[in-house]
């Protein structure tokens, strides 16, 4: 967490739990599946993932936001939480 301040994890071998994010300009890179828990961005939020994205908590998104997967067409990007808000294009 890092309210009001850019948050940058680039390394590409990198991979996490579930990502619990609050903060402005948002920029993850994962080796792996992502899993977004509740996150709360000001800024803009980009995600590029070696698997698939989903999300397991409320995405709270001002900017815009993008979603990449580096590792294939087979690896699906879903977004279902029915609380999910996104302010900008997606």
């Amino acid at each position: 967490s890092a309210s009001g301040q850019d948050i940058t994890l680039d390394e590409s071998a990198s991979t996490f739990g579930s990502l619990l994010l609050t903060g402005a300009n948002v920029a993850v890179t994962e080796n792996a599946a992502t899993d977004l828990g509740a996150s709360t961005i000001s800024g803009t939020f980009g995600i590029t993932s070696g698997g698939a994205i989903t999300d397991s908590g409320t995405q709270a998104i001002t900017g815009d936001a993008t979603f990449t997967n580096t590792a294939g067409s087979d690896d699906a990007i879903t977004l279902d939480d029915a609380s999910n808000a996104f302010g900008g294009t997606v």
